[in-house]
């Protein structure tokens, strides 16, 4: 049983690193980016499940931020 504790402990920091990780990034965008792309990556972010038309939605105004086309046909989608 005690074999288990590193292995649990090590995932803990990695899921809090990768918590952080996503907090600081979507501060970022809150400070940086346009209001269509800040909406649509708090809805996709705020969503209880990993809907495909939020994160599509994100992706395509990301994309139009940076002067690229929309996608006809998202990934997941």
């Amino acid at each position: 049983m005690d074999a288990v504790f590193p292995k649990i402990d090590a995932a803990y920091d990695a899921q809090e690193k990768f918590t952080e990780d996503v907090g600081l990034t979507l501060l970022e965008m809150f400070m940086l980016a346009p209001l269509d792309v800040v909406n649509a990556a708090a809805a996709w972010h705020n969503a209880d499940d990993n809907d495909p038309q939020l994160s599509a939605r994100f992706l395509n105004a990301a994309r139009l931020d940076v002067g690229a086309e929309p996608l006809v046909r998202l990934p997941g989608v």
